[in-house]
Parts: C-alpha cells; sequence; structure tokens
C-alpha cells in the first residue's frame, strides 16, 4: 500500500539560499498559504521543533530528527495525540543560481481513524493523498514565490485545500 506522496519545484536561486530559508526559525508564514501562524518551541537543528497552526484551526507539532548541512532535513508530524506522518524536505540538485527542492510526506500507521483497513486504505489512496499531494505543489509554489519575489503569500493563494484551510 502506498503511503508516500512527493512534489518538487524548481527555484530560481542558489542552493545555499533555499537552504537558508527552509532552516529559518519562523519563516512558514511567509511562503506557506495554508499557515496562520508558525511558533517556534526550540531551534536546534535536528532538535528543532515548531508548531504550525493551520487556517482551519488545526495545529500540528513538528519534530525535526535529521539534519543534513545544506541538503535537507527530516520531521514527524504530529497531531497532539499521535505521530502521523514523516516529513523530507531535500535540495536535490543545484546549480549556481538554481535548485531543485522536494518535499515526502509518509503517512504513518494509525493516522487515520480506527476504519477497517480497507476503508483507510480507499480513504488514503482517493482522498488523502491527493490532497497532500495539492498541498505540497501549494507549499513549494509559496517557496519559489517568496524566495524569488520576497513577497509574502497570501492565504490559500494556489488554491484552496480542504486537509489545512478555509475559504
Amino acid at each position: 500500500m502506498i503511503k508516500t506522496v512527493k512534489r518538487d519545484i524548481d527555484v530560481s536561486s542558489s542552493c545555499e539560499e533555499v537552504w537558508n530559508l527552509m532552516t529559518s526559525s519562523g519563516k512558514l508564514e511567509n511562503y506557506h498559504p495554508f499557515c496562520r501562524s508558525n511558533e517556534v518551541l526550540k531551534w536546534d537543528l535536528e532538535n528543532s521543533v515548531d508548531l504550525i497552526e493551520y487556517y482551519n484551526g488545526k495545529i500540528l507539532k513538528r519534530s525535526f530528527y535529521e539534519w543534513n548541512n545544506k541538503k535537507g532535513y527530516k520531521l514527524i508530524i504530529n497531531d497532539m495525540k499521535k505521530d502521523i506522518a514523516d516529513v523530507k524536505w531535500e535540495i536535490l540538485t543545484s546549480g549556481s543560481d538554481t535548485a531543485n527542492l522536494s518535499i515526502e510526506i509518509r503517512v504513518l500507521d494509525g493516522a487515520l481513524l480506527s476504519y477497517p483497513t480497507i476503508i483507510n486504505n480507499i480513504l488514503l489512496t482517493f482522498y488523502v493523498l491527493p490532497l497532500l499531494g495539492g498541498y505540497l505543489e501549494s507549499v513549494l509554489k509559496g517557496f519559489k514565490y517568496f524566495i524569488e519575489t520576497g513577497s509574502s503569500v497570501s492565504k490559500n493563494q494556489f488554491g484552496n485545500n480542504s486537509l489545512f484551510s478555509n475559504n
């Protein structure tokens, strides 16, 4: 059963600039089109922890556990009750003035409600993963927009996502 969704985007910026933005504490509000607020609890490389409040009121905790300098990091998403996803941000390729940024989300067992396995698999395949794919595309577009223009994104700038926002 596939439980992973991954998207990437080319960014007209150096690898170092992309790394600096993606590892800056409290910057999500500038480029994340579904993020109402980003409270940093601790910022210390792979020991970093922050909270994201989404426009639909949902609050998730990000706990970083792997930090590969100028390449990427991994983190666990927790819904304040249980771990629900493993996320990897990675700079895949770079030139002197371009970088390819990738985000991958792996939905963890137990993330969905305790429906029978067949129902969970159907929900995951036809509802959750497609919405997460759209979510990643919006976040990556927001990252690209902010780093290339210096302007912050607005709420739902690249479309609404029912998992994380409201109209």
